[in-house]
């Protein structure tokens, strides 16, 4: 930093608009007291049978150095509010106290500090050019500024969060359905935890509340995504699948039947078909009946499991209720609320959708699609052509038989075909 290079406190303009700083400060500002040092200042030089605003700049000079070392602001030596370079006033400071709660929420903050920011601008642009340059600073605006910030990055960041949970939830599942459950049943906890936060404990939204938000996320996400993945297990209807083995196999065309050629092409487009055409083959009974029996492995395999761990990450929390500290007494409550709405919505809501909309076959529609993608890197790694038929292929190949009776060309050209060069993946 530097000083204002314009800046001349020894100017009586500059000396008169300092002091209509402190003395025409609006009640908006809600000062109660006000550390002034120009107006000690003008004391003391009225005190000594001086004049104010001093005339002239050495006189200025003279009378600074002796207040400085003299002169009192409130409590404090005036010299603390000074920076001199030898008598010569360079910069100054004045401090306020203000009515107004540290502790309260931030958008009163960020409209008081509206408030000084208004006044500043009109006293910059009202006074002379040799004392222009005035700012202000607090440590609630810090912190207000800070919590603002803090606030309108969160929505970005849980969104951020949500989709990455999504991706991860997709990966695990392998189904888009069960994941886009499991993320409204984690942003119902959200919504809940929010909740709690603002309206029942009304709290100050502030950096511990934010991180909180966005940290238990990951308990939120838990227990849906269990329940959710053993749903869309494959081992939910295994026993059902080995049952059903033999009446699909006993309805099969026999080999030499007069219409097992039509049957097995009927067959393969039934194989190429959606599983939302799959889906709708099925009767509403028989849909049902796939739905509770995934919901019900669910509730067996991983419920009990699921309840006793959210007990328990309740036990650990419930001794944080008891600290001195704030912020433990603030993460203890947060941790209980978000692992009871967790539980709750994973044992209760998300199975009674999964119950009525649940897919029938999770991971179906995404599997065939990764196959694809997979037999594609598969065949781009093993040097398969792409461009060409198998007729190009075929002439090309005769191309090369032709070749060996054809004189040798020169590096570069291309002997064959008229048309141009063939394109291929190299081997």
């Amino acid at each position: 930093w530097n000083f204002l290079p314009r800046f001349d406190m020894s100017h009586h303009w500059t000396q008169r608009n300092m002091l209509s700083f402190c003395t025409g400060l609006p009640e908006k500002l809600r000062v109660s007291d006000m550390m002034c040092w120009i107006q000690d200042f003008r004391d003391y030089v009225v005190d000594s049978g001086g004049r104010f605003p001093v005339p002239f700049p050495e006189l200025f000079d003279s009378l600074v150095g002796k207040f400085a070392q003299v002169g009192l602001t409130g409590i404090q030596s005036s010299k603390d509010f000074l920076w001199l370079r030898g008598n010569e006033v360079k910069a100054s400071y004045m401090m306020a106290t203000i009515d107004v709660s540290k502790y309260g929420s931030t958008s009163s903050a960020m409209e008081h500090k509206a408030n000084w920011d208004e006044y500043l601008n009109t006293w910059n642009l009202e006074s002379q050019s040799l004392a222009r340059g005035a700012w202000h600073t607090a440590s609630l605006w810090v912190r207000a500024d800070a919590q603002s910030q803090l606030i309108s990055s969160t929505i970005s960041t849980l969104v951020i969060v949500l989709v990455l949970a999504f991706v991860g939830m997709v990966a695990f599942t392998k189904d888009f359905g069960l994941s886009l459950y499991v993320v409204l049943a984690t942003i119902a906890v959200i919504a809940g935890l929010m909740f709690f936060i603002i309206v029942v404990m009304q709290w100050a939204i502030g950096a511990i509340e934010v991180i909180a938000l966005i940290v238990f996320i990951g308990y939120a996400v838990t227990y849906s995504l269990h329940i959710a993945h053993c749903y869309g297990s494959a081992e939910a209807l295994e026993q059902e699948d080995r049952d059903a083995q033999p009446a699909q196999s006993a309805q099969r065309p026999k080999e030499g039947d007069a219409t097992s050629a039509g049957r097995e092409a009927e067959f393969e487009a039934a194989g190429t078909e959606s599983s939302r055409s799959r889906e709708k083959s099925l009767d509403a009974a028989r849909a049902r009946e796939i739905r509770c029996r995934r919901t019900e492995f669910a509730f067996s395999s991983i419920g009990s499991a699921a309840l006793g761990s959210a007990v328990t990450t309740m036990g650990c929390a419930v001794f944080l209720l008891f600290c001195t500290l704030t912020i433990f007494k603030k993460l203890g409550a947060v941790v209980m609320t978000v692992t009871i709405m967790s539980i709750f919505v994973a044992l209760g809501p998300l199975p009674a959708v999964l119950l009525s909309v649940g897919p029938l076959q999770p991971g179906r529609r995404l599997m065939p699609r990764l196959t694809v993608i997979r037999r594609f890197l598969d065949e781009l790694s093993s040097g398969a052509y792409f461009g060409t038929s198998d007729s190009d292929e075929h002439s090309q190949e005769e191309g090369d038989g032709r070749d060996a009776e054809m004189p040798s060309t020169p590096a570069g050209s291309h002997g064959g075909s008229a048309h141009g060069d063939t394109v291929f993946v190299a081997r």
